[in-house]
């Protein structure tokens, strides 16, 4: 299996090469949200199919505004949703908005769902959506 920063490395064949994975990081912080999103698809999709480890500070370095704004309304709708709504929480529960716009923190926007199910339902849109765009033949680079 291969680190993401390679993979994408390998699929830009001819152009610029990195010394290590942290050259790569800060190189990454300093494109446009519009190709942060198109490498983000890229290695969620290799993630998936299993062609690539998981890499954390590559993950928050492909970040776009857009998912920055989100993170921080996601982080405030389950205290809004316990104080406000006064919803109570088990283990294995978690806070779905039904609009899915993770800024809309009303209460008709919230439904308890069990985590699983949520990851499922998540994930069937998402990996359908993700890997659309990707085409497989790029993979031919990260088998070498």
């Amino acid at each position: 299996m291969l680190k993401p920063h390679v993979a994408l490395q390998r699929m830009r064949p001819g152009k610029r090469k990195f010394k290590g994975r942290q050259q790569f990081i800060e190189w990454t912080k300093k494109q446009s949200d519009k190709q942060k999103t198109f490498m983000r698809r890229q290695i969620t999709c290799l993630n998936i199919n299993g062609f690539v480890s998981y890499d954390y500070q590559l993950s928050q370095a492909l970040l776009t505004k857009k998912d920055l704004k989100h993170k921080k309304c996601r982080s405030q709708a389950r205290s809004v949703a316990e104080k406000k709504c006064n919803m109570t929480f088990r283990k294995g529960q978690v806070l779905h908005h039904k609009d899915h716009d993770p800024c809309n923190n009303t209460c008709r926007n919230f439904q308890k769902i069990a985590n699983l199910k949520h990851r499922q339902m998540h994930r069937k849109k998402n990996v359908d959506k993700l890997c659309e765009h990707f085409i497989f033949e790029q993979a031919q680079f990260l088998i070498k």
